[in-house]
């Protein structure tokens, strides 16, 4: 989507036979601000162009200003070519490869433009103005063109739309309307229109062959008016209170033809800057005019709700993104605190299971320890003067034992009898040691630990 540099002021001018009339416009935001129009009488014997080009118009800013210079229908010719309604889709197309054929001057020599077309039963209308680039050249020269942002001459015949409004219609008229303006007190415009649309445009000039052509054109309208609608067609020309009591507009209405005056109160010029500025897109002569303020595509709007949804999001985001990363930081430092706190708790709780462990070895080595003492202290009855005890082996319940006696056999009865001793022999056969003269023995007990 391009978005385009639109005009922020506006100089229209309106010229006529012996008058001109200047509007300013600024733009304010999305409206446009009408300042009260200028009006200028030309002195007599001097040309126009050397009037206009002491005014000496200037704008408010060159880059930005728009000189708009509205023609009337004596300065610019007009045609009408007709088209199939099947081309409607590829009218452009059409009016391109057949401009040659429609103008009436050299095309290299004439601006030309097509207007909108009209539709028919099985017609386009489609109205065609052209106009000399040597006229167009010397307009732009006298008028100071080259000092704006861009000049653009429209012709009268799509200006006077902007006075038919609704209320004309709506009181029982036809669709079909003509108005004319007087340029001179012998040369009237004349234009017609279809729904607000242009349809014909000619000039009249009292006595001669125009006048005659126009007494038939209303005549071959006022037939056609009686077969579809029984209405008389009729011209309405415009001008103001003052201009209708003069001789020269008297004299067009009581000359005969059907001609009604239209008193326009306030600025007509005025009235058509108003209506221009309301258009999208407005063709005329030269650089093509963009006045209405830009509006924004209705999908703009859900976009920046969106954007803005987004916006929000994004920021809410953003907070709570900082806020965690603060909250982290406050957790980090809490934590560094209790670890401080923690190691000399956690180095208690490390002794404690060591003791716990160590205290759980002791009480299974307790369950487990062999009575030692109870097991010597009966050997001790036992054993008699005459023998010695050299080795005491304990393990799981057996005891084992070596020394010398002078009697093993004897010794091994005594054993016997002992209370919890409940399985005793010799490990190995009993041997004599020669220097003492004496057994040696090796003697295998399994006691009870319970009966000691």
């Amino acid at each position: 989507m391009r978005i385009e540099r639109r005009p922020r002021h506006i100089l229209a001018v309106y010229i006529e036979a012996r008058r001109l009339e200047l509007v300013r416009a600024e733009r304010r935001r999305r409206s446009w601000l009408l300042e009260p129009p200028e009006q200028h009488l030309l002195p007599e014997g001097e040309s126009l162009y050397d009037s206009l080009s002491r005014l000496n118009l200037r704008p408010k800013a060159s880059h930005s200003t728009a000189l708009i210079l509205f023609l009337p229908r004596s300065y610019y010719s007009f045609g009408r070519e007709y088209y199939p309604l099947t081309l409607q889709d590829r009218l452009e197309e059409a009016l391109t490869f057949d401009w040659q054929e429609n103008l009436f001057h050299d095309d290299e020599h004439t601006l030309r433009f097509a207007a909108m077309p009209v539709v028919g039963e099985r017609q386009l209308v489609v109205p065609i103005f052209s106009l000399s680039l040597e006229v167009y050249e010397k307009f732009q020269q006298a008028l100071g063109a080259a000092l704006f942002g861009s000049f653009t001459i429209i012709p009268s015949a799509l200006a006077y739309p902007a006075v038919l409004d609704g209320q004309a219609q709506g009181n029982g008229q036809s669709a079909m309307r003509m108005l004319a303006r007087l340029l001179g007190p012998s040369e009237m415009e004349v234009h017609r229109y279809l729904n607000g649309a242009i349809v014909d445009s000619f000039l009249v000039h009292r006595q001669a062959i125009t006048e005659l052509l126009f007494h038939e054109m209303l005549r071959a309208l006022a037939t056609d008016n009686e077969t579809e609608a029984g209405d008389q067609p009729y011209v309405e020309l415009l001008c103001s209170p003052a201009e209708e009591a003069e001789e020269g507009v008297r004299s067009w209405i009581e000359n005969g033809l059907a001609i009604r005056s239209w008193p326009i109160e306030g600025s007509l010029l005025s009235r058509w800057v108003q209506d221009l500025v309301a258009q999208e897109r407005a063709r005329a002569f030269g650089s093509e005019l963009r006045l209405r303020p830009w509006q924004p595509p209705r999908i703009l709007l859900p976009l920046v709700l969106a954007l803005a949804c987004y916006g929000v999001f994004g920021a809410y985001q953003g907070y709570t993104c900082k806020k965690l990363a603060r909250t982290a930081i406050e957790v980090q430092n809490q934590r560094k605190q209790l670890e401080a706190q923690w190691k000399p708790i956690e180095q208690l709780q490390t002794n404690i299971s060591k003791l716990k462990e160590q205290h759980k070895a002791l009480a299974e080595f307790d369950q487990q320890s062999m009575p030692v003492y109870e097991l010597l202290n009966q050997l001790t009855q036992v054993t008699t003067e005459d023998t010695w005890l050299d080795f005491f082996s304990l393990t799981n319940k057996e005891l084992q034992i070596r020394g010398e006696s002078k009697s093993a056999a004897k010794y091994l009865s005594e054993l016997s009898k002992v209370d919890g001793f409940t399985n005793v022999s010799f490990a190995s056969p009993v041997s004599r040691n020669p220097s003492s003269d004496k057994e040696r023995f090796n003697v295998r007990i399994l006691f009870d630990i319970d009966r000691l």
